[in-house]
């Protein structure tokens, strides 16, 4: 996006983006980059309402963008160029695969929603967000895409310009302050994006390797540290990964296969009692290791995404562990919340809460 604009070479974008991201983490926290999303969709959705309306006076209406579109090689009704029911990518069903259950394994996602204050606001904020995108973002995204392709020409992508970057490649033909609200806005969406994917691995590196294993009884400050020095470790390993054949890209697009295994586990354990924590855990590491396999093959990738290994390999060995596996107490199916007559483990001991406890207990479920 910022070489779509800038035309800076790739190294110092990169080393620049780096250095921004690092600093915003390594200073705000998750609350930062809370607020931070706040202050970017306020200001995406205006530049994406102004773009539109300037690139319409600019460039031409519908009419205009209709005669540029009706070459011959155009196809614009669906399903286009992309096929439907292919295996491989790109595809309908491969895509849809990759962003309904990807999305859900994605714990970029999940650390959003444990930062909201109450459960009904992570409810209500992503279910919001999703009509956001889907209707204020994705239908402009497209009509700018169509404008900058009636505009360059099939051709100039991507021998000049990668096709994610029209967005920015058309601000060079727009007017320095509708150019400069562009630029922001692209800007702060990387840095947000990528701020929450370090946060994410930090947090699982200093909670549950650096204190859960090596330092049990870590302080807060302890802990404070671990993770700022973790936050620039993980930083120069994606500046290294940044450089990567393929580049980061092919990086995104491999790590979103990742998370479809565990996707998988939570739309199976959300609609199937019996699963059990061993079998989850196991067949997410199956399919993951399914997944790198499959990419690691040429003769495989012919056959389609790495994708659908993981998505036949990951529930098959889910059910099948699962009767080989101990369950937990309330995933039997004689199990229920306050069973009649029941004493004992059955049900817990009983516990008296004092005034302080349920007053805490309180103040956890408003969040």
């Amino acid at each position: 996006l910022i070489m779509g604009y800038t035309g800076w070479p790739y190294m110092f974008t990169v080393l620049i983006g780096i250095a921004i991201m690092l600093f915003f983490v390594y200073f705000g926290g998750l609350w930062a980059v809370s607020i931070t999303d706040v202050l970017q969709v306020i200001l995406g959705l205006a530049c994406l309402a102004v773009i539109i309306i300037v690139l319409r006076s600019v460039f031409g209406d519908v009419g205009w963008l209709w005669e540029k579109m009706s070459a011959p090689d155009w196809r614009l009704s669906f399903p286009g160029r992309m096929n439907v029911w292919s295996l491989k990518h790109p595809s309908y069903l491969t895509w849809l695969v990759l962003m309904v259950i990807g999305v859900a394994g994605n714990s970029y996602y999940w650390l959003r929603a444990v930062s909201c204050r109450g459960e009904r606001a992570a409810q209500g904020s992503y279910l919001t967000a999703g009509l956001l995108y889907t209707f204020v973002v994705g239908i402009p995204f497209t009509i700018i895409s169509l404008y900058a392709l009636a505009k360059l020409g099939p051709e100039f992508f991507p021998a000049q310009a990668k096709p994610t970057a029209a967005w920015t490649v058309m601000a060079r033909f727009l007017p320095d302050g509708v150019a400069g609200l562009i630029f922001v806005s692209a800007l702060a969406a990387s840095v947000s994006t990528s701020s929450t994917a370090i946060l994410g691995a930090v947090s699982t590196a200093s909670r549950d390797v650096y204190q859960r294993v090596f330092n049990p009884k870590a302080s807060l400050r302890e802990l404070l540290i671990v993770s700022r020095i973790l936050t620039l470790v993980f930083g120069i390993a994606v500046l290294a990964l940044c450089f990567y054949p393929g580049g980061p890209v092919f990086l995104f697009a491999f790590g979103f296969a990742f998370m479809v295994p565990p996707g998988l586990i939570l739309f199976i354990a959300m609609a199937w009692r019996k699963l059990t924590p061993t079998a989850g855990f196991v067949s997410m590491l199956v399919g993951m290791i399914s997944i790198i396999v499959w990419q690691l093959s040429p003769s495989l990738m012919k056959l389609g995404h790495q994708v659908w290994i993981g998505v036949v390999l990951t529930p098959v060995t889910a059910i099948l562990l699962s009767y080989v596996t101990e369950r937990k107490y309330y995933n039997e199916a004689s199990w229920t919340l306050n069973p009649a007559g029941a004493t004992g483990s059955e049900t817990g001991p009983d516990i008296t809460l004092t005034e302080q406890e349920l007053q805490l207990l309180g103040a956890v479920r408003v969040g």
